[in-house]
């Protein structure tokens, strides 16, 4: 934490339960109520601002107690949707503080790891998953696949590493293996189906992070293949 004069770091300690359940933190994201949630390998923690200290939130649903949480992302419902390693998505109500499983529609014998999640302008929600793009159904409660508006077998079945929105409401994905960066045009109405998907293949290796900078160029990072810079359309400026 910075001040303005000083950080302080906050560490693991063996057997003090206000503090953060790990040191190896994986995500972290502030709630509509201003509140810092921390995911971590070993956990799920709130920071308490007044107290200068954590409260550790551990579920037991399909074995999630202690899991490594690997997204989050709040909904337009007050829920904290929950990524985790293998588990799948959960969702907490962030005013009762329940925690619910969200229901995988399909592929129930594979592990599920959500590595991303993002909220479009719209209130629709995207998951970057090792089994691909999925979108969250809120009236079933599901994790259902997407698909590209009017091709019903056309899907993003690639293992995701992120996901990102640009100005324009387009979802950037960055996948795990050697299929490089996709740019999904997203229709603007409520359904925010994909319309359209643009590959580019900058590198095989795998997409960290992928971020827009002011002049609408993007930023992708990668694991041991530098930093590209790219245009819009996905021509590279720079690597």
């Amino acid at each position: 934490k910075f001040d303005g004069i000083e950080y302080t770091s906050y560490k693991s300690k063996f057997q003090d339960s206000t503090s953060i359940s790990s040191n190896r933190i994986k995500c972290s994201f502030i709630d509509s109520k201003n509140r810092l949630w921390v995911g971590t390998e070993n956990g799920l923690n709130l920071y308490d601002k007044d107290l200068n200290s954590f409260k550790r939130y551990h579920f037991s649903l399909n074995g999630l107690n202690n899991n490594e949480i690997l997204s989050l992302q709040e909904d337009n419902s007050n829920n904290l949707l929950i990524g985790s390693n293998g588990h799948g998505l959960f969702k907490l109500n962030l005013n009762t503080f329940e925690i619910s499983s969200v229901l995988n529609s399909e592929e129930q014998s594979q592990q599920l790891f959500v590595n991303s999640l993002v909220l479009t302008q719209q209130g629709k929600i995207f998951a970057g998953t090792n089994l691909g793009l999925k979108e969250v159904d809120v009236h079933n409660n599901k994790l259902i696949p997407t698909r590209v508006f009017g091709q019903e077998n056309h899907r993003i079945s690639n293992s995701i590493e992120t996901l990102s929105l640009d100005k324009k409401n387009n979802l950037w994905i960055g996948s795990q293996n050697d299929k490089g960066v996709f740019k999904c045009e997203l229709s603007s109405d409520r359904n925010n189906n994909i319309l359209k998907v643009q590959n580019f293949n900058i590198t095989p290796k795998k997409i960290m992070t992928i971020v827009q900078l002011k002049d609408s160029t993007m930023l992708v990072g990668t694991e041991n293949a530098g930093l590209f810079h790219l245009e819009n359309n996905g021509a590279i400026i720079k690597n």
